[in-house]
């Protein structure tokens, strides 16, 4: 735990295993623009980039390229719903859950992809 402010003050930290990119505020450039520091990936960290939207991001692209592993937003929500439903059921019904997974996981992808993909795809064509 770095408390980082900037990927400037990446630039000279070894031995990281898990990068982490939450961000306060969605739209701006500069956010949009977000990768790290050369010396980061090459470590092939595990990248979490906790956008939902937009569904890839250069950080995401920058990681798959130096062949980090990376979790998106779509795929933290997808997992914390899971988790949440155990907690909902209650113990006795894990097993359950477990075998919905997949399908949860399908329904709301596809609910993501309807809501933000195709209607940007749209919005872009009526433009």
């Amino acid at each position: 735990h770095f408390k980082c402010q900037s990927s400037e003050d990446l630039k000279h930290v070894r031995n990281i295993n898990i990068v982490i990119a939450s961000f306060r505020k969605f739209g701006s450039k500069q956010l949009e623009e977000f990768t790290l520091p050369l010396n980061v990936v090459r470590q092939c960290p595990l990248v979490i980039d906790s956008r939902y939207y937009p569904l890839h991001t250069k950080l995401e692209d920058q990681a798959a390229v130096y062949g980090c592993n990376t979790l998106t937003g779509l795929d933290l929500l997808i997992l914390q719903s899971i988790q949440q439903l155990k907690l909902w059921v209650g113990v006795e019904h894990w097993a359950m859950v477990e075998s919905a997974a997949p399908v949860i996981d399908r329904a709301v992808r596809h609910l993501y992809y309807q809501q933000y993909v195709t209607a940007a795809s749209s919005n872009e064509s009526k433009s």
